[in-house]
């Protein structure tokens, strides 16, 4: 009896036929992305266990989004691949990608409690990094993986946003991918964003000043 669990990977590829005996051999449910907004759309409404990038597709893609990508792909384990001849070769080692791949899913199962904050941050668009351009945002709810913010500003254009967290004693902008928005009510705008390149001393502090405190007030109700 096969116990290996069904693993879900991200491909950004130009084809899915190089990959034919990868996907049988490694008992991986691929989903492959040959268009670059199609990539984005996946990345940040599912929770795949990794991806698999085609490097020279993905060289060819202009800086800005190539960047995007690779920001998306930080926090997976990522099989780097390269295509010849109508065959994958893989840049990565295929078993060590299957054993990151099984504990990242064995990691995504793990319950991340959500609690309501008012918490005042300042975003910045995209591209903008080191936030030049700030505008005034407020977390309404808050959790390890992500948050939930309303802000006056559209993101509607953007992938991703940095958010800078002054209660915080690390003030480096966070990165976060925008998987999801509401419709806008009395001039704002609301996004549930993904950690997606969050520093461990601005995690834990979050979890130990806000988040767990929150969670005990709670059960205490």
């Amino acid at each position: 009896m096969n116990t290996k669990m069904k693993l879900s990977i991200l491909a950004f590829t130009d084809s899915r036929k190089p990959y034919q005996n990868f996907h049988s051999h490694s008992q991986m449910d691929i989903k492959f992305c040959t268009e670059l907004e199609h990539f984005f759309s996946e990345a940040l409404s599912n929770d795949f266990s990794g991806m698999l990038l085609e490097m020279k597709k993905v060289m060819e893609i202009p800086s800005r989004e190539r960047n995007k990508i690779f920001t998306l792909a930080a926090t997976k384990p990522l099989m780097r691949t390269r295509v010849s001849k109508n065959s994958a070769y893989y840049v990565d080692d295929p078993d060590q990608f299957y054993t990151d791949c099984t504990l990242k899913t064995k990691a995504q199962l793990r319950r991340h409690d959500r609690i309501n904050v008012e918490l005042p941050v300042m975003i910045s668009h995209e591209d903008d990094h080191v936030m030049a351009e700030e505008y005034k945002a407020t977390i309404v709810n808050l959790s390890e993986k992500g948050c939930f913010i309303k802000t006056a500003i559209d993101l509607s254009g953007n992938h991703l946003v940095n958010i800078r967290i002054n209660e915080i004693d690390n003030k480096l902008p966070i990165c976060g991918g925008i998987r999801w928005s509401t419709t806008p009510k009395n001039g704002l705008y609301g996004y549930g964003i993904q950690f997606m390149d969050i520093k461990p001393d601005q995690s834990a502090q979050l979890l130990d000043d806000l988040i767990r405190p929150g969670i005990e007030k709670l059960l205490k109700v």
